[in-house]
Order: C-alpha cells, then structure tokens, then sequence
C-alpha cells in the first residue's frame, strides 16, 4: 500500500491510498485507490485531481495496466470530478454495478470518444 499527500504550509489539504495487484484478465497488474479525501476547504480546488493524476502517474511507472476505484452512486460531486479525470487523462469510464470507475493507462482512444458507462447483471 502506497500513500500520498497534498499540502500547503504544513497544512493538510488531501490524502490517496493505492495498491497495485493482479488480475485473472489482464497481464499487467492493476492499480487500486481505496481511499481519497479532501479537506472541506480544499474541495473544488483540484486538490482531488492532482492526487489522482498522481496515482495515474505512478502506476503508469509501475507498469499498471489500470487504475481502478469504487465510488457510492450517490456521491455525485466525487463522480462529477472522476469524469472530468477520465476525459482529461483520454481514458475511458467503465460504470459497473458496484460504481467502478476504470482509467485505462494506454494511449488515449484514436476516436477521442469516451465509451459509454454500462451496468453489469447483479
């Protein structure tokens, strides 16, 4: 498990766990961020976003196929901020029964369309 921080004059402004692990469908391990958090204060700020790109960035290094997290789907400020995270990085959102959203690592899609959310059978 790997942490990291966002600060400002000592002052806490954000927090991210992730792991990288193995998967029965892909060759590459994949990355997974449990957990992420704001500040109140520092929400709407970018805060959220610099930590994710930040996952994104290292699993990228560590040879991660994915980046990977789960989001209740009631939390639509969370999920309004992985969207905007999914488009910028070119990657595509994957909605699932359990609301994961997938980052994909490779290159961005030669179409530049996003590939629509799905719901999987319960």
């Amino acid at each position: 498990m790997h942490g990291l921080v966002a600060e400002s004059n000592g002052a806490l402004l954000g927090l991210t766990h992730y792991l990288s692990h193995r998967s029965t469908i892909a060759i590459e391990p994949v990355c997974y961020l449990p957990d992420l958090f704001t500040a109140e204060a520092s929400r709407r700020k970018g805060v959220g976003r610099a930590l994710i790109e930040e996952v994104h960035r290292q699993a990228k290094l560590s040879g991660c196929g994915r980046v990977y997290w789960h989001t209740q789907e009631t939390n639509r400020t969370a999920r309004a901020l992985y969207d905007k995270v999914a488009e910028h990085l070119g990657s595509s959102g994957i909605t699932n029964s359990f609301d994961t959203l997938s980052i994909n690592a490779g290159a961005a899609r030669a179409s530049g369309k996003r590939a629509e959310p799905r719901k999987c059978p319960p």
